[in-house]
């Protein structure tokens, strides 16, 4: 109610395109979409499907400006050879770079090979 610029959004389906790259396909229950820096966050039982990958999550940001997407709380990558658990894992948009965390500091990411 403060901020006009900020969306609140229920059953949300969005893409990011690119000319260079695949397109990227979210789907969430909720989201907060900021019109004036273009950045969202998507929460409640998020789906991000890329190519031949399925990331689902809790939480799930994009940061516009420096094109980093965040996802964290209950990660997990789907691909046809493997099935990955993570804390968090932070996405570079553009390069397509990937940085998978666990939890924390007690866990460990988990990959299992199907």
């Amino acid at each position: 109610p403060n901020d006009k610029n900020i969306l609140d959004l229920d059953n949300v389906r969005g893409k990011i395109t690119s000319n260079q790259r695949s397109t990227i396909y979210i789907v969430s229950d909720s989201a907060e979409y900021n019109s004036s820096t273009l950045d969202s966050k998507f929460y409640k039982n998020v789906v991000i499907n890329y190519e031949d990958k399925q990331i689902t999550c809790e939480n799930f940001d994009i940061n516009m400006d420096t094109n980093i997407a965040i996802a964290y709380n209950n990660v997990v990558v789907t691909d046809p050879k493997s099935i990955m658990k993570a804390g968090k894992i932070t996405l570079n948009i553009e390069t397509k770079e990937i940085n998978i965390n666990p939890a924390n500091k007690k866990t460990k990411v988990q990959i299992n090979k199907l």
